[in-house]
């Protein structure tokens, strides 16, 4: 089977962080290279846990073209090609999400 690459929509709880606020949920745009998307989902958790994230939850998920020029910001682009490269890339935004469970 061949990779494809997927786009999820993250939110996570930061954990101890020198430049994001510990306890404050943000918003992940994680691209992950794989087989299928469910493949693509599974170690979202522990990979963000390794890094200290919490309460880690996929809201989107969605295959895109392989395609750079169909993403809008040079960051995008960036994280995309880090995931061809390493399977997994991703996007933090500095600006926390308004929601919290």
């Amino acid at each position: 089977m061949e990779n494809r690459l997927y786009l999820m929509l993250i939110e996570a709880d930061a954990g101890p962080s020198k430049v994001l606020v510990e306890g404050r949920r943000y918003i992940i745009n994680c691209f992950a290279v794989a087989e299928s998307l469910d493949a693509a989902k599974a170690p979202v958790d522990k990979y963000f846990s390794s890094g200290g994230w919490r309460n880690i939850e996929v809201q989107k998920a969605k295959e895109i073209p392989p395609r750079l020029s169909v993403l809008p910001t040079p960051e995008l682009k960036a994280a995309a090609r880090k995931a061809a490269d390493q399977g997994v890339g991703f996007v933090v935004y500095d600006k926390p999400a308004t929601t919290k469970h």
